[in-house]
């Protein structure tokens, strides 16, 4: 088996990054987004629960109760996602009480865009 080497991981990052049909994002260490001005997980996770429905809520809820640690935005993502996997495309059943794969589809949508507004409406801290 060939030896995976600091070469290859570039060439793989670098056509991750010019590809138009992947969508990319990036997740840094703890602390960076606070050092350019934009809130932490933890306040992050607050402020994205702030932007949901009750319904959407009572979900969160129910998913941050099976996380033992941080149960942190991130995690959370993680939960609704594997939900998505095991729906496999199917809208019966539930988990952590998603109903359904098109149900876990528009929360992990609804909440990357809170994200995102949250995000884009935080000042930088140089205004």
């Amino acid at each position: 088996m060939a030896k995976f080497t600091q070469k290859d991981a570039v060439r793989e990052i670098l056509e991750q990054l010019t590809s138009e049909k992947r969508k990319l994002g990036f997740l840094m260490g703890a602390g960076t987004s606070m050092a350019v001005g934009l809130p932490g997980i933890n306040a992050l996770t607050s402020k994205v629960d702030g932007k949901l429905n009750t319904a959407e809520k009572k979900i969160l809820s129910t998913i941050q109760t099976g996380i033992h640690e941080s149960p942190n935005i991130e995690k959370i993502l993680d939960k609704i996602r594997l939900c998505r996997e095991l729906f496999e495309g199917e809208n019966g059943g539930e988990y952590y009480g998603i109903m359904g794969y098109d149900a876990a589809k528009a929360l992990d949508i609804k909440i990357c865009n809170s994200i995102r507004e949250v995000i884009q409406s935080e000042p930088s801290p140089s205004a």
